[in-house]
């Protein structure tokens, strides 16, 4: 009877530490698993933040040269304005005949408006103020003197839906009501 016992402590023994064995396998298999993954995780994060800056510096460039092209339109504008500006400078002016200035000035003046537009546009995407995000109250407010009416209001409504600054709102609504 001793044999047989001894024989099945030995076979428990055994499955004990093939049983560990076989956790031990399953264990490094899950940990080797998890770093493949993680390294994989890693790379495309890596990847899509290199595709994401290489979009954004594709749009910058597409707007930047944009507004280099409407900055070359603005100046064949203004030299095809200015050449009937030339022309009809000694045009005597009779009764009811139209100043024939009067289109190339309105011309000049929309196109002066589409450059500063684009300018804004070119420089901060079309938002009011270039890097608002990362400024605090007293940088915005430095900034106000430079905007008109409809600007202050998109800065408003951005801030009110995002950071929600009082002090802020309060600021761009005496801004608003001071030029009313």
């Amino acid at each position: 009877m001793t044999t047989n016992l001894e024989k099945i402590g030995e076979t428990t023994e055994t499955m004990a530490r093939t049983t560990q064995e076989s956790v031990q396998t399953v264990m490094d298999y899950a940990v080797k698993t998890q770093e493949i993954n993680t390294r994989v995780l890693q790379r495309m994060t890596e990847v899509w933040i290199d595709g994401f800056r290489r979009q954004t510096e594709l749009s910058q460039e597409l707007v930047q040269e944009m507004f280099e092209k409407g900055e070359d339109q603005a100046e064949a504008y203004q030299k095809f304005f200015g050449q009937w500006e030339t022309a009809f400078k000694d045009f005597p002016s009779v009764g009811t005949f139209p100043d024939p200035l009067a289109f190339q000035r309105e011309g000049m003046r929309l196109v002066e408006s589409a450059a500063r537009g684009a300018e804004t546009a070119a420089t901060n995407g079309g938002f009011p103020i270039a890097g608002y995000d990362e400024m605090n109250v007293a940088e915005v407010g430095k900034r106000l003197d430079g905007l008109n009416d409809e600007q202050i209001r998109r800065v408003r409504d951005y801030e009110k839906r995002n950071k929600n600054r009082e002090t802020l709102i309060e600021q761009f609504d005496r801004k608003l009501k001071a030029t009313s």
